[in-house]
């Protein structure tokens, strides 16, 4: 059981295992992976929701009530924090019976503190489409500290087709897993370890380029004496590991979630690396960066603490394309990287 690499994902389109309202771009198939698009139907909930086995999604919102209004992405709307979303996507599938589907949040969708799970008909499950999937896609939003202004072709989430089948689990077999650490030391030329995100800032142009100054929306967190980090309860914060990942072009990576046993916070909302991460930044590798979230209680975290585990499994045969530059991928040589809606710093900063 393996991932199918780019190379594999484009013949699926062709032989139209995947299909889409409109023509899928090149830009969207990455090397283990296919940005999804938002398409032009949406609702604001009143409560996120599991279809089940017996409800297509659009059946279990009208039999519980759920929608609170319809939405309209051909013009850019504004998710507010705390709501939550069921989008609809352009992409759907037509899946055989030996191939089934896993999804994460792209890494500027969890930059962004922008939870997104996938959905599909009949399922019980966030984030898996089952092996022979034959249906609509829906992603659902829930920002956390922002106000988002997104429209239809926004790409928020990726999916990743695994070819065969494990009764054990959905992900393909695991060849081996490495844990990341967390580096309170500042970055070249600042005290910055940094950043925690800035509630009741301006909206977020999500599909932005460099449109922000990242000081509207972030407060830098700066080095102390202690070399330790107090995680305020449901603050958001940007950090980045001490060890540097490097996926060379037949291997791929997620960061797992939060696991109760390192502490009271949850780590990374998108944990899919690509083939190539890392790989052409240099002989060490690329710094992952660890979107956190504190629960319940503030907790103490200090330079070299244990904050996620990456489990490395490997791609059905090598990817014609890699993770990088030559992609237009945002955070290969990245240190403590913001989304990229934000500019750069400065010298002078």
């Amino acid at each position: 059981m393996a991932v199918l690499p780019s190379q594999r994902i484009r013949d699926a389109i062709e032989r139209r295992i995947i299909q889409a309202a409109e023509p899928i771009g090149e830009p969207q198939i990455q090397p283990a992976s296919l940005d999804l698009r938002l398409g032009v139907r949406g609702y604001e909930l009143r409560a996120s929701f599991i279809p089940g086995a017996e409800y297509s999604i659009e059946a279990r919102i009208s039999h519980a009530r759920l929608a609170l209004r319809e939405l309209d992405l051909t013009t850019p709307i504004t998710l507010r924090p705390g709501n939550v979303y069921l989008i609809e996507l352009l992409e759907h599938l037509n899946l055989p019976p030996d191939i089934k589907a896993r999804a994460n949040p792209r890494s500027t969708t969890g930059r962004a503190d922008l939870f997104a799970r996938l959905l599909c008909d009949y399922s019980s499950e966030f984030e898996g489409v089952p092996a022979g999937y034959q249906g609509k896609l829906y992603v659902e939003l829930v920002p956390r500290t922002f106000s988002i202004r997104l429209q239809k072709g926004t790409r928020i989430n990726q999916l990743r087709f695994i070819h065969g089948l494990d009764s054990e689990e959905d992900l393909p077999v695991r060849r081996q897993q490495s844990l990341l650490s967390v580096d309170l030391t500042p970055e070249a030329g600042t005290r910055i370890i940094g950043y925690r995100a800035r509630r009741n800032a301006p909206v977020l142009d999500f599909d932005g380029i460099a449109c922000h100054d990242r000081f509207d929306y972030w407060d830098p967190i700066v080095m102390g004496e202690l070399r330790s980090l107090v995680l305020n309860p449901d603050d958001f914060y940007i950090l980045r590991s001490r060890e540097r990942v490097q996926l060379d072009p037949v291997t791929a990576a997620e960061l797992m979630p939060y696991e109760s046993s390192f502490g009271e916070f949850r780590v990374h909302y998108a944990g899919f690396l690509d083939p190539g991460f890392g790989y052409t930044g240099g002989a060490h590798g690329t710094p992952v960066g660890l979107e956190v979230r504190a629960r319940d209680v503030p907790f103490l975290v200090e330079d070299g603490q244990v904050m996620g585990v990456v489990v490395y499994f490997g791609l059905e045969e090598r990817a014609d394309k890699l993770y990088g530059a030559q992609i237009g991928s945002a955070y290969q040589r990245q240190g403590i990287a913001l989304g990229k809606q934000f500019r750069p710093l400065t010298q002078a900063e």
